[in-house]
Formats: C-alpha cells, structure tokens, sequence
C-alpha cells in the first residue's frame, strides 16, 4: 500500500488499460514496458494481447509482475467510458487457479454492484 507502480504491472493498471483500444494504450506507455520482475511483460504487443484477455475474461489478473510473491485481480467500475476506477484484491500468489477465478468472481459481483449503484446516483 502506498507504492506507485507502472500501470502495465499492476491487475488495477491493467483493468484500466483494457477500456482503451490498443492504439490509445500504445500512445500511453512506453515500448518497451519497464519490468519490475521476471514476470513483467515487456513487450508492447504482447501486453495489448495479454489485454484483450483481461477484456474477454471481464477481470484483469497479474501474478507477480509487479512484486514477488504476490497475485492481484482488478475489474474497472463500468459507470464512466472509459472506465477511471477499478477494484482490486491481492492475494498470495502461491494460491491455486480455482481460488483465485472465486476472488475474481467476488470482484466482479461486489464491483458490479457499485457501479449500478453510482449510476443510479447520478455521479458521472
């Protein structure tokens, strides 16, 4: 908590990333990526593909690409376009697929929520 960290090694940075098409994210960050540990995706064109997946699983997941040890899931709060806000929740990333795809589910459901409710609001 309290780290700044590149938004391509980060489930949140990713999340937020994903609401932009590859042409926008391209004019965002740099090529190559910086890397932060072995797991870093550097490259520029296997990140936008690793967001195309973060786009059809509905939740970005990165295991250690921005601290050792660590797995994080992020799923943007769909009430601006695109997306300014997500949510996230890190976890040990020793954890198995299976729990880690039930926190992403908690996630989702608990941001979807919100998202509704900020709509409903009228916050914009």
């Amino acid at each position: 908590m309290g780290r700044r960290l590149p938004a391509s090694v980060t489930a949140l940075g990713q999340a937020l990333l994903a609401q932009l098409t590859d042409d926008e994210v391209a004019a965002l960050l740099p090529d190559p990526l910086p890397a932060l540990t072995e797991q870093s995706i550097t490259d520029l064109t296997k990140f936008t593909d690793e967001l195309d997946q973060v786009r059809a699983r509905g939740y970005a997941l990165e295991r250690e690409q921005g601290t050792p040890g660590v797995a994080c899931v992020a799923v943007a709060v769909d009430y601006r376009i695109p997306a300014t806000d997500a949510i996230s929740c890190s976890m040990p990333a020793e954890l198995p697929q299976e729990e880690i795809e039930r926190i992403a589910e908690a996630v989702i459901r608990h941001t979807r929520k919100f998202a509704a409710t900020l709509r409903r609001e009228g916050i914009r």
